[in-house]
């Protein structure tokens, strides 16, 4: 079985990291510069930041798999079988519309204005609308990723009906969470306790 595509946002690695050496190199300063309490206050309202970067830009992605498709935003994980897929719909970002609702991936954000990137014609998705050459520009401006959605349900044959026995999985994310609680938190009693 072959690797499935991973597809993230752009530059994520790199924001993480300027942001990183950011929140670290200010308090650095401040605390040679001015006071150690002072560059302690500095770290600990600074440690937000790569915090906030790293769930809004570094974990989420999309893999696309031979035999999924599976979503991983900050606090949950959808795995959705390619036969439960109704619609590749782009408005802010890809969603991918299920029997059992619409989820949307953060890590492929619309760098442009495009809607309904494929649709649902017969129970099955249709991607011969985004295809036509009157509509390049919105192909243009539909991600990677969306296209290579809509060439996997392309290629699949028009007979497959829903299959009941493969359902969408959503997983919770719970150490994101407590994370995202940890870092918050330290950030305000060190606060707190230095004022």
């Amino acid at each position: 079985m072959a690797e499935p595509h991973v597809y993230r946002q752009r530059w994520s690695i790199v924001v993480l990291i300027v942001t990183a050496l950011f929140s670290i190199v200010v308090p650095i300063l401040t605390f040679i510069y001015e006071t150690p309490l002072a560059g302690l206050q500095d770290l600990a309202q600074l440690a937000v930041l790569p915090t906030a970067v790293l769930f809004i830009f570094v974990i989420p992605k999309l893999e696309v798999a031979a035999d999924y498709v599976r979503i991983r935003n900050v606090f949950r994980t959808i795995t959705v079988p390619w036969s439960q897929i109704l619609a590749v719909e782009m408005r802010w970002a890809l969603r991918i519309r299920t029997p059992e609702g619409t989820h949307a991936a953060w890590a492929v954000p619309l760098p442009g204005r495009t809607t309904g990137v494929g649709s649902l014609v017969g129970g099955r998705p249709s991607v011969a609308v985004p295809f036509e050459p009157s509509r390049t520009q919105e192909m243009r401006a539909a991600p990677e990723a969306a296209q290579h959605i809509l060439r996997h349900l392309e290629s699949t044959t028009q007979e497959t009906e829903i299959a009941n026995d493969q359902r969408v999985a959503v997983r919770w994310n719970w150490v994101s969470a407590v994370m995202l609680a940890i870092t918050l938190t330290l950030s305000l009693a060190i606060n707190l306790a230095t004022k």
